[in-house]
């Protein structure tokens, strides 16, 4: 149990870590990964509810997810590759902008 809260821990705080590790195709045999997958199904599902020709539902909601992070991380330590501005939503502004001209 301490392993999959620690996987579970690394997906939410660094999802590409997660997903990139050595150990990736044991770890989601194991089901650590089961939650994240889900995520992304329902995230999906709601591209396709509004364009149901919509081709990559899966490949835009996982970009979006490792993006959002890296555009969090960005402000602190490489604030020239962002636009955010604090105190402002710029992050939440830039995705609903980007996902829903893309599924139109």
């Amino acid at each position: 149990m301490e392993n999959l809260t620690a996987h579970i821990q690394v997906i939410v705080s660094e999802p590409s870590k997660a997903s990139h590790s050595k150990e990736i195709d044991v770890d989601n045999e194991k089901g650590y990964v089961k939650a994240y997958k889900r995520l992304v199904e329902r995230l999906s599902s709601f591209a396709l509810e509004f364009n149901p020709n919509f081709e990559f539902p899966h490949m835009l909601v996982s970009t979006v997810i490792e993006s959002a992070h890296n555009q969090r991380f960005f402000p602190a330590h490489f604030p020239f590759l962002t636009n955010v501005v604090k105190g402002e939503k710029n992050i939440v502004l830039f995705y609903k902008n980007l996902v829903l001209k893309t599924i139109q």
